[in-house]
């Protein structure tokens, strides 16, 4: 039985936590699962920035951009997501502001899902990069078992070169998460393009994705799922 000596103020905090048992590590019941995407699921994300041109660190800072992402409609096996910046986020308040990596406006993604690998739908012409939150990286969503990560920075720099594979343990914005897949391509820095990467799971969704510096390969920015 829970102790009736808790205060309300401490209750709401181990709800603010998730401590139920159905919305584990303190996530949102509603979130962006890939394993389980219906209309209406939405994350919020928090913007960060991180390192220097001299050291990769393990540090964020933070900035006052959230980013809200939301299934708005599916097509078959294909799901639209609508990607906003909340109005009260730093870059909507100040215009020209750099916070964020792109402009304000409100985007759309389709997310394409076929055999347990979700591909991000993009048109010919465009960049690496497909919206504040997604590159054109495709990521399969079971677990990846070939590649076990010893993180020591912000972003993955796996030494053997390898774009897919899991880290344990990760801990962003009060929350742990026992086991996540990651994904990256950093081939458009060797022409000075950004590198791009995802630590996701079929379960959580995109629990952060970062975006490395073409000029400044330790330094970059990225977006961290926030808890509800």
């Amino acid at each position: 039985m829970k102790n009736q000596a808790l205060t309300i103020s401490s209750l709401l905090l181990l709800l603010a936590f998730g401590c139920k048992k159905e919305t584990p590590y303190g996530l949102s019941e509603n979130r962006i699962r890939f394993d389980q995407m219906e209309v209406g699921q939405n994350s919020r994300y928090l913007s960060f920035q991180a390192g220097t041109c001299f050291s990769p660190g393990n540090t964020l800072t933070y900035a006052a951009d959230t980013l809200v992402l939301e299934i708005v409609k599916q097509q078959a096996d294909t799901f639209i997501f609508k990607e906003t910046l909340t109005p009260n986020s730093f870059s909507v308040l100040n215009y020209g502001a750099t916070s964020t990596s792109y402009n304000v406006g409100e985007k759309e993604i389709k997310l394409y899902v076929d055999q347990n690998t979700v591909y991000v739908l993009t048109k010919p012409e465009y960049s690496s990069i497909v919206s504040r939150l997604f590159s054109k990286l495709s990521f399969p969503l079971k677990k990846n078992d070939d590649f076990k990560l010893a993180l020591s920075s912000w972003y993955p720099n796996p030494d053997n070169s390898k774009r897919q594979g899991y880290v344990k343990n990760h801990k962003q914005v009060r929350v742990e998460y026992p086991r996540l897949n990651f994904v990256l391509d950093y081939k458009p820095m060797e022409g000075d393009g950004p590198g791009c990467f995802y630590f996701y799971s079929a379960e959580y969704g995109i629990v952060r994705s970062g975006e490395r510096n073409g000029w400044c390969p330790d330094k970059g920015r990225g977006w961290d799922l926030l808890p509800e």
